[in-house]
């Protein structure tokens, strides 16, 4: 009984060396970005499937020489950040300080951007069209310092997670 785990590890490992794929590329040196994804996932029946897209869309950032920080880990940071302190009574004061109306998301997402000191801001949504039983995606890149949104929309492909890379290149100052 105890072999059947260690008999499907190897033969796991053996079926899943026939697709290896390796990639080469340097550590990222370029544009820092901050990546929100705008997609609701815990309502959403897609969740891996949606998760697994950001990931090859990050991985080609990344090899595009952009170096990302996830909007999630930022938050994250900063609720650690607090310390011993009550976290109830952080959570009270803020909401004395803070009511919705007064930010709009797009401003509280540029300021976590520029407390990283990222130069642009990279929010994905994602859609599926029932009709056609095709996913898109809508990525809105704001590029900080030149105060300008470029909205890019694109069928998701898996075999071209990101088609216009080169554009994206354009945003690094062009290689």
């Amino acid at each position: 009984m105890k072999l059947l785990p260690i008999v499907l590890f190897l033969f796991s490992c053996i079926h899943s060396s026939r697709g290896f794929k390796e990639v080469h590329y340097p550590i990222p040196k370029g544009n820092k970005v901050l990546f929100i994804h705008l997609s609701n996932f815990g309502i959403s029946d897609s969740y891996s499937e949606a998760k697994e897209i950001n990931l090859l869309i990050l991985d080609e950032l990344e090899q595009s020489g952009f170096q990302v920080v996830l909007g999630d880990l930022v938050k994250e940071e900063s609720l650690s950040s607090i310390g011993d302190s009550d976290h109830l009574e952080v959570f009270q004061n803020k909401l004395k300080e803070f009511t919705p109306s007064e930010k709009p998301r797009i401003q509280i997402w540029l300021e976590q951007a520029e407390k990283i000191g990222a130069s642009d801001l990279v929010l994905l949504r994602h859609s599926a069209n029932l009709e056609f039983k095709s996913k898109s995606l809508r990525m809105f890149w704001i590029r900080i310092s030149k105060k300008e949104i470029i909205r890019l929309d694109w069928p998701f492909d898996l075999k071209e997670p990101l088609p216009f890379r080169e554009k994206l290149l354009e945003f690094q100052g062009g290689k």
